[in-house]
């Protein structure tokens, strides 16, 4: 006997010789609704052992056409016998999983392949791109010490727009500093990151989690709906802080 760590990936395959079928009433924890045929006893022995080690069927998961559910067909008999099973949690990795009709295994057996999205080992590298940090222009300190730099910089000479634009930029960047580059921590560099737009993006993500594993048009809908409520939340946020800055701009103190 074979053991697997919880932590570990697992998937199965094989010809199972038994018929789930389509639909998934009385067995919505370990299969889709788009299976192919009617359930047989062999089906609910194949439900009932992968329920009790906590798989589930991928091949349900994913409307698809009929050839491309089809694993088996001989003599004008079609079926689906052929599965792909993984644990639960793993359906949040799973994109597709569909017959290749134009192929074949055997004589009659079709392959049946899936997509999915595995993290790789280690942390991935980020490779973004070095900002100043404008907002430490926030703390006396730091603003004062710019100002009092820019207007050395400035101070009795002709200057156009893009002259002195170099010039904050070259005094910021060894006043404020600039950033790693690396992926920014949650909360940090994010100013507009507040309360509803985290709750607007936590309920985009887990839409985008119920679409997947649903494929539903009903799921897909609410999900699109979810993005947009999202991306209005951030822009009204955005759109407050830069209104409070250009007010703060045309301030004595902003001048």
């Amino acid at each position: 006997m074979v053991m697997f760590s919880r932590g570990e990936e697992l998937w199965l395959g094989g010809d199972l010789n038994g018929h789930v079928g389509s639909g998934n009433i009385g067995a919505e924890e370990v299969m889709g609704r788009h299976g192919y045929g009617e359930r047989n006893d062999q089906g609910d022995k194949i439900l009932s052992i992968v329920g009790m080690f906590g798989l589930v069927v991928a091949n349900t998961y994913f409307s698809k056409p009929e050839a491309e559910k089809v694993t088996y067909s001989s003599g004008g008999r079609k079926s689906q016998i052929d599965y792909i099973m993984t644990r639960r949690r793993s359906l949040e990795t799973l994109r597709d999983c569909k017959v290749f009709p134009g192929e074949a295994v055997t004589n009659q057996h079709r392959p049946v392949v899936c997509k999915m999205i595995i993290q790789a080992d280690g942390t991935p590298q980020y490779h973004g791109m070095k900002k100043i940090k404008w907002w430490r222009l926030k703390e006396l300190p730091y603003r004062e010490d710019f100002v009092t730099k820019v207007k050395e910089r400035i101070s009795g000479k002709e200057t156009t727009w893009e002259k002195l634009s170099e010039n904050m930029r070259s005094v910021a960047t060894v006043v404020l500093g600039k950033t790693s580059g690396k992926a920014p921590k949650a909360g940090k560099d994010t100013w507009w990151w507040n309360e509803e737009v985290q709750q607007a993006i936590a309920e985009e993500r887990n839409r985008k989690r119920m679409r997947d594993q649903s494929q539903s048009d009903e799921a897909a809908q609410q999900y699109k709906a979810a993005c947009s409520r999202a991306k209005t939340e951030v822009a009204k946020v955005k759109s407050k802080a830069y209104q409070d800055l250009y007010k703060k701009l045309d301030s004595t103190e902003g001048q």
